[in-house]
């Protein structure tokens, strides 16, 4: 026998659905309730919403499906959640990770005796090169020691009071936006440039904070340094295109920037910046609101953001599903450049994405370096160039691209960084001489494990056994798969994936196949 709906959680969805209508297009809003809901509570709200939308429950729970499960928190008073690490920063997280199941006595993944803590882990929130980072109640400490831990406890996670010790700042170098007041570039398009007179086709602008990987985090900086900055690069885009509505989207591992941002937001409100005759111009209209998103991969691409926007699996090409929407969906510094060009356009602006396309790329970069952070990178500038402005002269080899691309090694650090590698993932990471590189290797295909939806068989029962193949094996045991076969199974993933999740997850492991192989052959010699 079916349980009945919750009630407040029928409210809950209820009142989205008064907000958003009873259309596809409210479930991204939606189902983030259903994500974090007690499980009983979760196939009946289903039904419910199903017959709201009148679409099957099935079309639903596939949606809900793709996604991890967040953990339940039964009405906690604190919940701390440890940041998974990397290779270059694990040895202090584990010690804190013992300290912290020592000090609550519980486990990851549980609650206390007592029903007030919960402790769970949690992806990286844009901090690399500053663990351990643990977040209470959503405020983030960064280089965290055990013995901080009673002092952070005991704030609560309250915003207001700061413990004495490290808090997240992430190094950006200057650019062309960073000395730009508020205001400047919007009023100068506005005086100089005049609004389309045409309807636009797409029905709103996403500003996507979501690059897919952990140890990208050039749009979290961003936004985070240039809030204002952004918002005004959304309404020029608005100005200049006549779409009414803008989004910012954040994956779920950015949700503790929530606030802050709502903040902005109403305040950009208060001082007619946003909604309705926006700057006393008559029928300029635009808003913006945010989303949380219920994974950390879907924003890498736009084709399956835009799928989820519709409400549709994010692997679904939304373009083909009859009555969905089109979005402009444009990252981060694609609006605080926006807001640079817009601040000296003297004349109308003409192609605001071909003058964006002309600008240098900007990139995060990560691993082992001395200075960790948000860089520009110009036309012609080499790897070798750029370790040098990070401090990582030493470097054995980088990933330009994130951890979906494979590894360059010294040899070729002298060629120019080319933008297509960046295209999808703005983000270089170093690897330093020591670095461990089946560890290396470990946590990168560990990362893109968690992250897949397990629908399609390569992506779901092939990881695993690459991730197998890395675990140390004592001598007197003979090994059961074959180099070769590794190699085999590994490009199978790469062309048989459904998604690029699946099939970028190998790149780096046959990167490091061909290190560790060229190593061994060299050992012989």
């Amino acid at each position: 026998m079916d349980s009945k709906p919750n009630h407040l959680l029928v409210q809950e969805i209820t009142q989205k659905l008064d907000n958003y209508g009873c259309v596809r297009t409210a479930l991204p809003f939606i189902l983030p309730l259903l994500q974090t809901a007690n499980p009983q509570d979760v196939k009946p709200a289903i039904q419910f919403l199903a017959e709201q939308l009148d679409i099957p429950p099935v079309e639903i729970f596939s949606l809900l499906s793709f996604y991890q499960s967040s953990p339940y928190r039964r009405g906690t008073q604190i919940d701390i959640r440890l940041c998974h690490a990397y290779w270059f920063e694990k040895p202090k997280v584990k010690e804190l990770a013992q300290a912290l199941q020592n000090r609550f006595q519980i486990a990851f993944g549980n609650v206390t005796e007592e029903g007030d803590i919960s402790l769970n882990w949690s992806a990286c929130p844009g901090y690399p090169n500053q663990a351990p980072v643990l977040l209470v109640n959503d405020v983030i400490y960064t280089r965290v020691k055990p013995q901080d831990l009673d002092e952070i406890v005991a704030s609560y996670g309250n915003q207001i009071y700061f413990p004495n010790f490290a808090l997240p700042y992430t190094w950006i170098e200057p650019m062309a936006f960073s000395g730009l007041k508020q205001g400047q570039a919007i009023n100068t398009v506005m005086r100089n440039t005049p609004r389309p007179t045409l309807k636009p086709d797409q029905s709103m602008i996403v500003c996507n904070v979501d690059e897919g990987e952990p140890l990208a985090f050039k749009s979290r900086a961003l936004l985070s340094e240039y809030i204002e900055l952004t918002l005004e690069g959304m309404l020029i885009s608005a100005y200049l295109t006549g779409i009414p509505k803008g989004l910012i989207y954040l994956p779920k591992r950015y949700g503790y920037m929530q606030s802050l941002l709502n903040q902005h937001l109403e305040q950009f409100r208060s001082r007619k910046v946003l909604g309705e005759n926006v700057l006393g111009l008559d029928n300029f209209d635009f808003d913006v609101e945010l989303l949380v998103g219920m994974g950390d991969y879907v924003g890498r691409e736009p084709s399956a953001l835009t799928a989820m926007l519709n409400g549709f699996r994010p692997e679904y090409e939304a373009a083909l599903q009859p009555g969905t929407q089109s979005y402009l969906i444009r990252p981060v510094d694609y609006f605080l450049k926006a807001v640079s060009i817009a601040a000296d356009a003297f004349v109308p602006i003409q192609d605001l994405d071909g003058q964006i396309a002309q600008t240098p790329a900007i990139i995060s970069i990560s691993g082992d370096c001395t200075q960790s952070g948000i860089y520009e990178i110009r036309d012609g500038t080499t790897i070798a160039d750029l370790l040098k402005r990070v401090g990582a002269e030493d470097a054995y080899a980088v990933q330009v691209g994130g951890l979906s691309a494979g590894l360059t090694l010294a040899e070729d650090f002298n060629r120019p960084i080319a933008k297509d590698a960046l295209a999808q993932t703005a983000s270089i990471i170093v690897y330093g001489p020591e670095t461990d590189l089946p560890e290396a290797a470990r946590d990168i295909l560990r990362y893109f494990h968690d992250a897949s939806c397990g629908q399609c068989t390569p992506c779901r029962n092939g990881i695993p056994v690459l991730l197998k193949s890395l675990q140390p094996v004592p001598k007197s045991v003979k090994k059961q798969t074959s180099l070769s076969e590794l190699r085999s199974l590994a490009e199978t993933i790469q062309l048989t994936s459904k998604c690029s999740l699946g099939q970028c997850a190998p790149n780096a492991y046959l990167s490091i196949l061909d290190i560790m192989e060229q190593k061994k052959r060299s050992s012989r010699a």
